[in-house]
């Protein structure tokens, strides 16, 4: 998997936290759906086809595809022409330059392997920031036409229905989604976490995963907060616009991070 080599994008122009988060997201969290819906609308119409375009990104478990390309163009396309003066940072492609202050990051195709294989777990992640940090959060689910939007003074909300966090107890009532590598999930520390929960997913999408965190589907998402930022940048302020919390977690394994309920990543951090 690539990663985000490129600094934040910065200009002397850039709009304050304070000024960005209140006067733009009334327009930025629009515009986020309509290229969410676009480029879902796009793999759709692929979706039952045989699959092109198919390779690796250098690690074999790693796909590209046609798909994750057709759906990169139309991001790009609408975010640039909406928005100018921002950088957008894609999985598909290195960051374009901005002088705004702003930055699109973008997964055109979260579980491409999914997609591919005909398995219905997969979606659009986008996500904005700002000179302040995270400002907006956007995954769309075409199969099931969901969109997931929240952030920086903006509730969470499913197809404009407010949504949350579900309200569990603890971690022995938590239904948790896992994203570590199989030797990771081996460790006797992280089998000790696992082993207390009511159970355990691996689906193969993150985004997806901590949209489901943040409407109260799953109660926990466990994973590593790499420098693949757009495995987690929306989910994480999709999470915390649904009442939950993002926080690292104390086990053997890098950037380990709990996306929860309040009451599971508390049980989390203490067990661990």
């Amino acid at each position: 998997m690539t990663t985000d080599r490129r600094p934040r994008a910065q200009g002397a122009g850039a709009p304050s936290a304070r000024a960005s988060g209140t006067e733009t997201i009334a327009a930025d969290a629009p515009l986020a759906a309509r290229a969410a819906r676009a480029a879902g609308a796009a793999m759709l119409a692929r979706v039952s086809k045989r699959p092109s375009g198919v390779r690796a990104k250098g690690d074999p478990r790693e796909l590209v595809s046609d798909a994750d390309l057709e759906a990169d163009h139309v991001i790009r396309a609408l975010l640039a022409d909406a928005r100018p003066g921002d950088a957008i940072l894609t999985e598909e492609a290195p960051q374009s330059p901005g002088a705004s202050g702003r930055r699109w990051i973008v997964d055109p195709l979260d579980g491409t392997t999914n997609y591919l294989t005909g398995l219905p777990y997969w979606c659009v992640s986008i996500a904005l920031e700002d000179a302040g940090g995270p400002l907006l959060g956007t995954i769309y689910d075409p199969l099931r036409d969901e969109l997931f939007a929240g952030g920086r003074g903006l509730a969470l909300t499913v197809n404009g229905a407010p949504a949350g966090v579900r309200a569990v107890a603890g971690l022995a009532q938590a239904l948790l989604a896992v994203h570590l590598s199989p030797r990771a999930i081996g460790l006797p520390e992280v089998v000790a976490v696992l082993d207390r929960a009511l159970g355990v997913r691996e689906t193969g999408s993150t985004a997806l995963d901590l949209a489901w965190v943040a409407a109260g589907r799953l109660d926990g998402c466990l994973l590593r907060r790499t420098a693949s930022v757009w495995d987690w940048a929306a989910g994480f302020e999709l999470v915390k616009a649904g009442g939950g919390v993002v926080a690292p977690v104390p086990l053997p394994v890098s950037q380990a991070t709990i996306a929860a309920s309040p009451a599971v990543a508390r049980d989390i951090g203490e067990q661990a």
